[in-house]
């Protein structure tokens, strides 16, 4: 799992690396990464890929999940977006390994970071964060905080994604 995605593409500008492990989400993935790439800061002015990227794993998939990531990579060039896939052994095939291997990649990309508080957020395939989601983190994490946390609100909130964080 340590090549998936090479240290050597991470751009050093970055502050965030959010993972996203997926298996059988290819219905639900579109709309979680669109939630990632409408990412703003805490004014309203939208992120880029010189702020953050996104790593999706996709793991034992068999509806194409990777293949719904690397087209949405295609069609929205702006999100740095990075598509891994794999076929882990039964007894891994869970979304605690999938997430393991995704913390790992991140924080070897972010060993590259000049950002004194760059960090790692970790999301699902079936969820659409708020669009100050990674602002959010950003600043508790920059006012000193060792990990954030927060709510998720059901699929009322917001028909057009599975879940919300």
């Amino acid at each position: 799992g340590t090549g998936l995605w090479p240290a050597a593409t991470f751009q050093p500008r970055r502050w965030a690396v959010v993972i996203v492990p997926a298996k059988d989400e290819a219905e639900a993935l579109p709309a979680a990464l669109a939630a990632l790439a409408a990412q703003t800061n805490l004014h309203g002015q939208p992120l880029t890929s010189a702020d953050f990227e996104v790593l999706v794993l996709a793991n034992n998939c068999h509806d194409g999940t990777a293949a719904v990531a690397r087209a949405y990579a295609r069609q929205h060039p702006g999100l740095a977006l990075h598509v891994a896939e794999l076929i882990l052994p039964p007894a891994e095939a869970h979304v605690g390994r999938a997430r393991r291997l995704l913390m790992d990649a991140a924080c070897r990309r972010l060993q590259a970071s000049h950002h004194p508080h760059a960090f790692i957020a970790s999301t699902d395939a079936d969820t659409c964060v708020a669009p100050t989601w990674l602002a959010a983190i950003r600043a508790e994490v920059q006012a000193g905080a060792d990990a954030v946390g927060g709510r998720i609100l059901t699929r009322a909130a917001n028909p057009a994604c599975p879940v919300r964080r």
